[in-house]
């Protein structure tokens, strides 16, 4: 054994054979109360990563031309089936039993290797492979609190071998759809890890791409798109105009659906009113005119009055800072865009003659130079 992992072979040894006996033993000590279940799953890597050279020695060589070899290649294959799923078995175990990811993911990452000399791959080793790295991928972002950039990084390596055999399982598929359609119900999750590792990263191009992908999607849950605008929210860093386009996106998202979330829809609006507040308050006046519009088509009570309040009160004092800064033609723009929410606001009757009132006395004002 020893001469097996110092990288030399040894003539008529059966290698294999050895690893999967040592590997049972520690099975059976791991059950042991006195005995170290850390020294033991340790040993079990090793064990794993041996029978992933020698396999990977054994498969690295040409296609054998004699019976026998051939005969030895079709044994090693039900070998490397084996050692396959008894890593892909201590990961599990790993995750469920002794909660440490970071030997699940020296597992599943020993499974992979494994299944990935299988070649050609069919649908079901490009299932169990797409199932390792998906774990390994989210147990990593999950657990990753210090946001470590190699781990991320890896994160993001594994990625790209998902979406590799996502890609060569749609062209062993049978039936080929040219719709990106979510079949795939980890698809979502995958694209918002992807989207979070680029924003840790501050790849901020890469991550308004990943949106763009998002959006492609049919059907994707909105939730996907919510928490990709709350990981960019809480980003002291990120550009404004990568916020607006994922917020953007997020209302175009909800407005898609069959049935529109008009409660949703009114919370991420006034998120996005109150970001565009603060960088460019002429560009915010198209997102109140928005809502107008659909206040105008909609049912009465479909938009949550606590929200129309809140944007006509936030239209009238920009008129009002407006009027106070001598800039009396911004201050009417804003004045009457909070006007048109006076008729979708219930019991307004004084409000509503207090606001014209003093509206009436903002048009009165003579702007200087205006002739």
């Amino acid at each position: 054994m020893n001469e097996y992992t110092g990288g030399r072979y040894v003539q008529d040894v059966e290698i294999l054979v050895i690893l999967r006996v040592l590997i049972r033993l520690s099975e059976d000590l791991s059950k042991d109360c006195n005995t170290s279940t850390s020294q033991v799953v340790e040993s079990v890597c090793g064990y794993l990563e041996t029978a992933y050279h020698v396999l990977h020695n054994l498969w690295s060589q040409p296609e054998p031309s004699s019976l026998a070899l051939s005969t030895g290649r079709t044994a090693s294959l039900k070998e490397l089936e084996w050692f396959a799923q008894t890593a892909w078995n201590f990961g599990l175990q790993s995750c469920e039993v002794w909660k440490d990811d970071t030997l699940t993911n020296r597992f599943l990452g020993i499974a992979f290797k494994l299944l990935d000399l299988i070649m050609p791959e069919t649908m079901d080793t490009i299932h169990r492979k797409k199932l390792c790295l998906f774990i390994s991928i989210a147990s990593r972002m999950l657990e990753n609190c210090d946001r470590d950039p190699k781990i991320i990084h890896i994160v993001l390596e594994d990625i790209k071998k998902l979406k590799r055999l996502k890609s060569v399982a749609t062209s062993l598929s049978v039936s080929v759809t040219t719709d990106s359609i979510v079949s795939d119900p980890t698809d979502g999750l995958v694209l918002l890890f992807e989207f979070e590792a680029n924003v840790r990263l501050k790849q901020y191009e890469n991550a308004v791409q990943t949106i763009q992908v998002a959006d492609s999607f049919k059907q994707l849950s909105l939730h996907i798109f919510e928490r990709m605008a709350d990981i960019l929210l809480k980003e002291p860093d990120c550009p404004s105009t990568v916020t607006f386009i994922m917020l953007q996106f997020v209302l175009e998202a909800i407005l898609s659906r069959e049935k529109i979330d008009f409660v949703r829809y009114a919370r991420w609006m006034r998120i996005l009113v109150t970001a565009a507040l603060v960088r460019n308050k002429p560009a915010a006046l198209p997102y109140f005119a928005q809502v107008i519009a659909y206040l105008k088509d909609m049912a009465k009570d479909q938009y949550p009055q606590d929200e129309i309040r809140y944007l006509m009160v936030v239209a009238w004092n920009e008129g009002i800072d407006y009027f106070q800064g001598s800039d009396l033609a911004s201050a009417r723009v804003w004045c009457e865009v909070a006007l048109s929410f006076l008729q979708h606001i219930h019991g307004n009757k004084a409000l509503e003659c207090e606001m014209r009132e003093t509206f009436r006395k903002i048009c009165a004002t003579k702007i200087p130079f205006d002739d």
